[in-house]
């Protein structure tokens, strides 16, 4: 079995257990409100350990413009989104915008602290589980990343690889920057 086919299987298997696994530990979210359409629904508070074992809850992020990214060391549109997303903060994190990284890595892996020193990564990352992807709802891959207005209310789905450019124009527009 390839390194690869390894790491995928090791992934779902994570995503089961954690998902089995619910009770009142760190690592959890508020029911998604499933009457709101994808966009422009709130995104749900959440409450998860950083890379270093600290809390850290989406309520820090109130009144602010925050992107949220699910995302994988193991990920090779990752290893290509997560540059321009620092990119991103380090011009916008003045103004108001914050990005969370939630990594869907198994907690304590030392390749998610090898890949934050790797990147320069200089916004919060989380660890992730099962229960804040279904919050989140349709976390069908990595990356995928949300765009949330200052109000909390996602008002961008990602799925892929997605450019600077693209987060850019939609923080430009909430910003209210490019005319919109």
């Amino acid at each position: 079995m390839s390194g690869s086919a390894r790491r995928v299987i090791v992934f779902f298997a994570a995503v089961i257990v954690v998902g089995c696994s619910r009770g009142g530990a760190p690592g959890t979210v508020s029911e998604r409100d499933e009457s709101e359409p994808s966009e422009y629904r709130t995104a749900p508070a959440w409450e998860l350990p950083d890379v270093d074992g600290n809390l850290i809850e989406f309520a820090e992020f109130a009144g602010q413009i925050t992107i949220i990214d699910f995302w994988a060391t193991w990920c090779a549109p990752c290893r290509k989104e997560i540059p321009e997303l620092v990119e991103v903060y380090g011009k916008y994190r003045d103004r108001g915008v914050s990005i969370v990284g939630i990594s869907l890595d198994q907690p304590g892996n030392p390749a998610i602290r090898e890949f934050l020193d790797e990147f320069g990564v200089n916004y919060p990352v989380v660890i992730g589980n099962a229960e804040v992807m279904e919050a989140f709802g349709e976390v069908d891959g990595v990356p995928t990343t949300y765009v949330i207005d200052r109000n909390g209310r996602v008002i961008a789905k990602h799925l892929g690889y997605t450019n600077k450019a693209t987060f850019e124009r939609e923080i430009d527009t909430l910003l209210g920057l490019n005319g919109d």
